[in-house]
């Protein structure tokens, strides 16, 4: 497993929890489902900085979901995702 560490994720802005809430929500189709329960913030645990594919990138664990939420830089900014989680990195089973 690669270990954590920052490098160009200093110069970035922090990434705001409310947008990985919505990605989530809009990729699992909950946002406009008026009963679904949907991802929180809470569902989301910061993992730190991996290099993924020869690529820096921030790591979250989810709750109920076999993925990990991912950041990566992109020019000053961020490009969210959801890929597996790292070799070693477990997500975290709650279920949803």
């Amino acid at each position: 497993m690669d270990l954590p560490y920052r490098d160009k994720f200093d110069s970035i802005p922090d990434v705001d929890p409310q947008k990985l809430v919505q990605y989530f929500n809009l990729e699992y189709g909950l946002e406009f489902g008026p009963e679904a329960k949907k991802f929180t913030e809470r569902d989301f645990q910061y993992l730190g900085v991996y290099e993924i594919v020869g690529r820096e990138t921030m790591v979250w664990s989810v709750a109920g979901v076999e993925v990990c939420a991912t950041a990566q830089p992109y020019e000053n900014s961020f490009i969210l995702g959801m890929d597996k989680c790292p070799v070693g990195v477990e997500p975290v089973n709650q279920a949803k």
